[in-house]
């Protein structure tokens, strides 16, 4: 089948880019043409990508600016569409060479510019390869783009949501509620990574007045030849970060925080928070193979956590409950793979708790969790002053050595994380924003370590699998529920499953990746996709 895939965005780093790009490569290779339409900057860095076409200025005609003929048993062709300065996101983050702005925040003529031009790009490509169906990707805007270019020429087009369109943007704005409706009333096909999320979409149709759809779950895969538990050798990281041309932020911007924390003046804080530090945050730390030379890979106990540097993500959470997790495992370590633009009122609350400063610790929390809920940090801190051992809790903190033991390291490729994982002694995703599913996390099953979610949302999905499949090698397994006493479980969840020593030895890391490779292989997810597509030819 030749099947166009519409995205919009990259194809790293973060969930749903990473899923687009697997779900290309696994299509091309069964054989299938695929067109695939998003704003890679790189393409060379795909070798599932054969060429890359950019388009003049009204979109009507595109020209190939890269090929790589060797590439793939099938063929992946990637179409930029040229939209302007203006890249309509989800979550406010950086996209080298646009302007971003979140969806909700658009106005009607903004919101139209990019539905418009990205179908036109779609009915260019279209008209030259008369492709099979679309696949949109997203609740908002392709499903929209997909179902202008099916109008316009008959072509048939399925859709797959992720949860970030619908949680962040959709439900904050009438217009993109219109729009949503609008890419999913002619669909063939809905798709979602999870019960919970197509549970999601349909309550959240109800709401609007509309009537509910057919959903087809299909979950995330793993990448399973790269997130392997052999694949944990640190010094081939380390060679492969030599090799990098931009890195991220410097030791010295990381200083220069942790010094205007020190000083105790909010005001000063305030005016730093505000101004963000310039630097490429979806690069690595410029110092980070410094930092991967001082731990003590034979040693430490790694905790990951992998994702944006989000509130909802739950890294305030961590960050609080890692002195609690030190006192009694001196020899953990946290790393905290990711980025956003939130990044420094992170690292100003890891600095206000390693230098005994409460009421900054008190100020940055509330920040934070200002339009979220449940306000998990709030309500520990509230505990601790309601107890009597708030006090206490801070002298602890600063007594853990925090900003030696828990480290922001900026973003890593696949490849990269890949090592990481492979490297560390278990995963934790301590979401508290309704996650769709949460991939990162069977990627460290893959690698062989138990990953400690949140059981809520779509990650409840993943975390009574591996509860079900790995309780042989617990006593008491991890369960993190959401309520008031969650960064206390969260810490206590992390503790036990470090001190068990059933899940350190090859048999358990043999397990866990046969685990990952029987239920979330890229090989099931094409499969299930192109039943998909054959059902919804047969049917038209």
């Amino acid at each position: 089948m030749r099947i166009a895939i519409i995205h919009g965005y990259l194809l790293s780093g973060t969930g749903s880019n990473i899923y687009v790009a697997n779900l290309a490569s696994s299509l091309a290779e069964r054989g299938h043409e695929v067109f695939l339409f998003c704003q890679e900057p790189e393409p060379q860095n795909f070798d599932f990508i054969n060429d890359c076409y950019d388009f003049d200025a009204d979109n009507a005609h595109f020209f190939r600016v890269f090929n790589c003929d060797q590439c793939g048993t099938g063929r992946v062709h990637l179409f930029r569409p040229r939209i302007g300065e203006l890249l309509p996101v989800y979550v406010l983050d950086d996209y080298v060479g646009f302007t971003t702005r979140e969806f909700h925040q658009l106005d009607e003529t903004e919101l139209a510019n990019y539905v418009d031009r990205t179908s036109a790009a779609v009915l260019a490509v279209y008209r030259s390869f008369l492709f099979d169906l679309v696949q949109a990707h997203h609740l908002i805007a392709s499903p929209a783009v997909a179902r202008n270019v099916s109008e316009e020429v008959g072509v048939a087009y399925h859709v797959t949501i992720h949860g970030s369109a619908l949680n962040y943007s959709v439900r904050r704005s009438q217009k993109l509620k219109d729009l949503s409706i609008y890419g999913l009333d002619r669909a063939v096909s809905v798709s979602a990574s999870s019960h919970f999320l197509g549970n999601q979409l349909n309550d959240y149709l109800v709401e609007a007045g509309h009537e509910k759809v057919d959903v087809n779950v299909v979950y995330p895969g793993v990448e399973l030849s790269i997130f392997r538990p052999e694949n944990n050798n640190i010094n081939h990281l380390r060679d492969d970060l030599k090799e990098r041309k931009v890195f991220g932020k410097s030791a010295g911007l990381k200083e220069a925080l942790n010094a205007v924390v020190s000083t105790g003046n909010r005001k000063l804080l305030d005016e730093e928070l505000s101004s963000l530090a310039v630097y490429e945050r979806r690069a690595p730390d410029g110092d980070l193979i410094d930092v991967l030379t001082k731990i003590d890979w034979r040693n430490d106990q790694i905790v990951a956590f992998v994702g944006k540097y989000l509130a909802g993500k739950g890294l305030h959470a961590l960050i609080l409950a890692a002195p609690i997790i030190l006192k009694e495992a001196p020899n953990a370590r946290f790393l905290a793979l990711g980025f956003s633009d939130q990044r420094e009122v992170f690292e100003a609350l890891l600095a206000a708790l390693a230098t005994n400063q409460g009421d900054i610790v008190v100020d940055l929390v509330e920040r934070l969790e200002k339009s979220i809920s449940p306000q998990v940090g709030r309500s520990f801190i509230a505990n601790l002053i309601k107890e009597g051992n708030f006090a206490n809790y801070l002298e602890g903190a600063a007594a853990q050595n925090l900003e030696e033991r828990f480290i922001f390291t900026g973003p890593l490729d696949h490849f990269e994380l890949a090592k990481i994982l492979a490297a560390s002694s278990l995963f934790v995703a301590p979401s508290i924003f309704p996650e769709a599913f949460g991939m990162v996390a069977v990627e460290a099953l893959a690698s062989g370590i138990y990953p400690i979610v949140t059981n809520a949302f779509g990650m409840a999905e993943i975390d009574q699998e591996i509860r079900k499949k790995m309780s042989g090698y617990f006593i008491n397994q991890p369960n993190l529920g959401l309520n008031d006493r969650f960064v206390v479980s969260l810490a206590q969840s992390i503790f036990d499953t470090l001190a068990n020593v059933d899940i350190k030895g090859t048999k358990f890391r043999a397990a866990a990746h046969q685990m990952a490779t029987d239920l979330f292989s890229w090989d099931r997810v094409a499969e299930d996709y192109i039943e998909i597509f054959d059902h919804g030819r047969k049917t038209a």
